[in-house]
């Protein structure tokens, strides 16, 4: 399964990414306004901006 962590970068995005990385068995998408030196696939996406939202999500459930 795979799932979007938003505010990747920040305080709670990286606890949020920490504990799914330890429960594995996820891909993760992780997503922010600023490029993000990630292991895990990113994009770089407003969420203020519907268009852009629709572009994160593609293909997470």
């Amino acid at each position: 399964m795979k799932v979007l962590i938003t505010g990747a970068p920040g305080v709670l995005g990286k606890a949020v990414t920490a504990l799914v990385e330890q429960e594995g068995g996820y891909d993760l998408r992780l997503s922010d306004t600023v490029p993000l030196e990630t292991p895990h696939e990113f994009v770089a996406a407003d969420l203020a901006q519907s268009e852009e939202v629709t572009r994160c999500d593609h293909n997470c459930h």
